[in-house]
Protein backbone atom coordinates (compact mmCIF):
# COMPACT_ATOMS: atom_id res chain seq x y z
CA UNK A 1 0.00 0.00 0.00
CA UNK A 2 3.12 2.77 0.62
CA UNK A 3 3.34 2.50 -3.16
CA UNK A 4 -0.62 3.76 -3.51
CA UNK A 5 -1.49 7.22 -3.88
CA UNK A 6 -2.48 8.62 -0.14
CA UNK A 7 -6.03 9.47 -1.73
CA UNK A 8 -6.45 5.39 -2.26
CA UNK A 9 -4.89 4.70 0.93
CA UNK A 10 -7.33 6.99 2.89
CA UNK A 11 -10.49 5.47 0.70
CA UNK A 12 -9.41 1.98 1.32
CA UNK A 13 -9.27 2.70 4.98
CA UNK A 14 -13.04 4.54 5.33
CA UNK A 15 -14.12 1.59 3.04
CA UNK A 16 -12.61 -0.81 5.67
CA UNK A 17 -13.96 1.13 8.39
CA UNK A 18 -17.75 1.15 7.42
CA UNK A 19 -17.63 -3.03 6.37
CA UNK A 20 -15.83 -3.83 9.93
CA UNK A 21 -19.09 -1.61 11.61
CA UNK A 22 -21.63 -3.36 9.85
CA UNK A 23 -20.42 -6.41 10.40
CA UNK A 24 -20.16 -5.53 14.32
CA UNK A 25 -23.89 -7.46 14.90
CA UNK A 26 -24.72 -9.93 17.55
CA UNK A 27 -25.89 -12.61 14.90
CA UNK A 28 -22.58 -12.41 13.18
CA UNK A 29 -20.29 -12.96 17.07
CA UNK A 30 -23.31 -15.40 17.78
CA UNK A 31 -22.01 -17.63 14.18
CA UNK A 32 -18.43 -17.08 14.82
CA UNK A 33 -19.35 -18.02 18.35
CA UNK A 34 -20.78 -21.58 17.56
CA UNK A 35 -18.54 -22.38 14.50
CA UNK A 36 -15.31 -21.67 17.05
CA UNK A 37 -16.87 -22.73 20.54
CA UNK A 38 -16.61 -19.70 21.61
CA UNK A 39 -15.24 -15.68 20.61
CA UNK A 40 -13.55 -13.38 22.23
CA UNK A 41 -14.11 -10.19 21.46
CA UNK A 42 -10.19 -10.11 20.07
CA UNK A 43 -11.18 -12.99 18.38
CA UNK A 44 -14.33 -11.34 16.42
CA UNK A 45 -11.87 -8.17 15.62
CA UNK A 46 -9.56 -10.66 13.80
CA UNK A 47 -12.78 -12.79 12.11
CA UNK A 48 -14.46 -9.01 11.07
CA UNK A 49 -10.84 -8.31 9.23
CA UNK A 50 -10.97 -11.35 7.39
CA UNK A 51 -14.05 -11.04 6.52
CA UNK A 52 -13.25 -7.95 4.68
CA UNK A 53 -10.14 -9.63 3.58
CA UNK A 54 -12.23 -11.83 1.56
CA UNK A 55 -13.64 -10.87 -1.97
CA UNK A 56 -16.87 -8.92 -1.40
CA UNK A 57 -18.55 -11.47 -3.08
CA UNK A 58 -17.80 -13.89 -0.03
CA UNK A 59 -17.83 -11.33 3.11
CA UNK A 60 -21.32 -9.97 2.38
CA UNK A 61 -23.36 -13.07 1.81
CA UNK A 62 -21.36 -14.21 5.18
CA UNK A 63 -22.52 -10.46 6.66
CA UNK A 64 -25.84 -11.43 5.66
CA UNK A 65 -26.25 -15.00 6.91
CA UNK A 66 -23.66 -15.57 9.42
CA UNK A 67 -25.74 -18.88 10.60
CA UNK A 68 -26.27 -20.72 7.30
CA UNK A 69 -22.34 -20.44 5.88
CA UNK A 70 -21.85 -23.51 8.51
CA UNK A 71 -18.12 -21.94 9.21
CA UNK A 72 -17.33 -22.43 5.60
CA UNK A 73 -17.04 -19.61 3.16
CA UNK A 74 -19.95 -19.52 -0.10
CA UNK A 75 -18.27 -21.12 -2.87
Amino acid sequence: MARLPQEEIIAYRERFDEVHGAVYRWDVWAGAYLIGGGCSDDSFMDLRAGLIALRQDRHEPAARSPGRSGGQPPQ
